[in-house]
């Protein structure tokens, strides 16, 4: 049996040749390619990481939001009320111990605050960052507003000059500052706009008396809370369709 000398020819191509060099590679220099493998590599998982925690930043921002905006519709609602009856009263009767209100209406907010807090527990809903700081925010706010009353009744400082704190423009102040947190906390930055934009009914109150005070105190309410409120839950049931529908 004769067999041919004739060596089959085989079209070189770019693909053929980068193949050939590839491989090539792989005997000339093992350690560059391994060390190019896990560079890659590398950057796949660091990319990942990254979407990773932007996802896991995004989920606990909507959690915070769906809380939230329960909680400052109910206590927008709660203000607002309390504001236009305590505003009615004090122009009736010129009597400012109606203002001792407010210590009804902060038991029946805070009671919803843990009636919330335990609702969320039954349906296993771990608390996230963006939770814990909204939940700081609004602490401060409390104790803040708190030994502001405090002070304007002089209470630890016997000041005979008569001259106390202007307690609503300084709640109002410090309302429009922690609703616009939550707007921010909450990706809602119209909710922000409107709690910054209560910031003119403290110029408001600091201008007018008596029962104008309270008055502009459920203004400053219906902006800083009772309307960011709705909007975040607008846009919680706006995400929510989406999910479901997409």
């Amino acid at each position: 049996m004769q067999y041919s000398s004739v060596i089959p020819y085989y079209p070189a191509t770019n693909n053929g040749g980068n193949k050939r060099k590839r491989d090539s590679n792989l005997f000339t220099n093992p350690e560059k390619t391994a060390a190019n493998i896990m560079e890659d590599n590398g950057k796949l998982s660091a990319e990942r990481s990254i979407e990773i925690i932007s996802e896991a930043i995004r989920t606990s921002r909507r959690e915070a939001g769906r809380s939230a905006g329960n909680l400052m519709t109910a206590w927008g609602a709660l203000s607002v009320g309390t504001s236009i009856i305590v505003a009615i009263l004090w122009n009736h009767t010129g009597n400012e111990q109606w203002n001792w209100i407010w210590a009804a209406t902060a038991v029946a907010g805070y009671g919803y605050y843990q009636y919330i807090k335990k609702k969320e527990k039954r349906k296993h809903t771990a608390a996230t960052f963006a939770s814990k700081v909204l939940e700081w925010v609004w602490l401060t706010f409390l104790c803040v507003a708190c030994c502001a009353v405090l002070l304007r009744f002089n209470l630890f400082i016997d000041d005979a000059s008569g001259i106390n704190m202007p307690l609503y423009p300084t709640a109002i102040l410090l309302l429009s500052m922690a609703g616009g947190i939550t707007g921010l906390v909450t990706s809602n930055g119209a909710s922000s706009g409107c709690a910054v934009m209560s910031i003119y009914w403290a110029q408001i109150a600091a201008e007018k008396t008596a029962g104008g005070q309270a008055a502009a105190m459920a203004l400053a309410s219906l902006f800083a809370l009772l309307i960011p409120g709705l909007l975040i839950k607008y846009k919680e049931q706006i995400n929510k369709f989406r999910q479901e529908h997409l």
